[in-house]
């Protein structure tokens, strides 16, 4: 037995890795079995991916985009130094997983940069993108950078609904473009597509997830969340229906997914698996929830995570998705956001945890 399938008997996410990968990244590889290791085996926790938005710079105006309003963050956007010094915390703190979302983050001038930064030799980096101007030679030189998968937003099979939700026309023939070479030129590929209430019922759904198990290709379902455009529309949220059909599609299809699945905690991995630190340094425990625990430029991340610790709804094993599926959540803390005077919130201004550690 190699070292893949036994540690494909230990984290399903593992099978998420291509021959590729496995023959470039070597040590990547040693990393990734002894992080399973210490979770499965031994049932010691550890961070294993971040978040990272370089900038929001963004070539679409979508409409369900859930980062609008951290556009209006106060303050200046993170330096090229201020990036580099982040990248290197996380690196300290063992993250063996980089994800660059945005925006669109490649748009950045430095981004490849920053991506040699993460130590690509050893850490596995994912690019967000809606895959509009790429070419094949782009996707050639940043598999040569060490960039290893694209997440690709498609929201429906038919281009003009994809491109309606995008506001872009041509939208979903460039996405389906790049999908092509990325699969042409052995580049991991996942399609994003978001899931709002009976969405699941809609042919546009129904054929693209037809269409990825035809080609084996992961997808992503991303839960509809209140915030962004859809700031407070609660109305807009997957059903109990929606969610049984995905839960469904997974059990046959584990290749359709959600990230509530199969994860080490078999439930919401904000603040456990991973976090998010925004474009103005501001560390989130998902790019959902924008709420902040700390910034950057006053705290160390290793300070920011100690205090997320402190707070039960986190530092427990809870299933579901906080801001797409607990109602409660939402009324409760995530509303908060919606009417604070500075973005993101402060999370000493919504968790009582907090509140009374001052």
């Amino acid at each position: 037995m190699n070292i893949l399938s036994a540690l494909q008997k230990i984290d399903k996410r593992v099978t998420l890795l291509n021959k590729r990968v496995v023959r470039k990244k070597p040590l990547f590889v040693m990393r990734a079995a002894y992080h399973c290791l210490r979770q499965k085996v031994f049932n010691r926790s550890g961070y294993r991916g971040v978040m990272f938005a370089t900038h929001y710079e963004c070539n679409f105006s979508c409409t369900h985009c859930y980062e609008k309003r951290l556009t209006k963050t106060e303050g200046r956007p993170l330096s090229f130094e201020e990036k580099r010094d982040i990248i290197k915390q996380c690196l300290d703190l063992g993250i063996i997983a980089f994800d660059f979302i945005g925006g669109e983050s490649h748009l950045d001038p430095r981004f490849e940069e920053l991506v040699t930064l993460c130590k690509p030799e050893r850490t596995y980096i994912t690019l967000a993108t809606n895959g509009y101007n790429f070419t094949e030679e782009k996707i050639r030189r940043y598999l040569s950078l060490g960039i290893d998968k694209l997440n690709i937003s498609i929201d429906s099979w038919y281009p003009a609904d994809h491109d309606s939700f995008r506001r872009k026309r041509g939208a979903h023939e460039h996405a389906l473009k790049t999908l092509s070479l990325c699969k042409r030129q052995d580049m991991d590929v996942t399609i994003s597509v978001v899931v709002f209430k009976d969405y699941t019922k809609q042919p546009g759904f129904k054929k693209l997830v037809n269409f990825a198990i035809e080609n084996k290709l992961r997808l992503a379902f991303k839960l509809s969340v209140p915030v962004g455009q859809w700031e407070g529309e609660i109305d807009n949220l997957a059903t109990d229906s929606d969610k049984k059909i995905l839960y469904k599609l997974h059990q046959r299809y584990p290749f359709l997914t959600r990230d509530i699945y199969g994860n080490s905690h078999n439930g919401c991995p904000a603040f456990k698996d991973f976090f998010t630190i925004t474009a103005y340094g501001d560390v989130l425990p998902c790019n959902s929830i924008h709420v902040s625990f700390g910034n950057l430029r006053e705290e160390s991340l290793l300070s920011i995570l100690n205090k997320s610790k402190k707070v039960k709804l986190f530092s427990e094993n809870i299933t579901g998705c906080h801001p797409a599926e607990d109602r409660e959540f939402i009324n409760n803390y995530l509303s908060k956001s919606f009417v604070s005077g500075s973005y993101p919130v402060k999370a000493e201004n919504v968790f009582d945890e907090l509140m009374t550690s001052k």
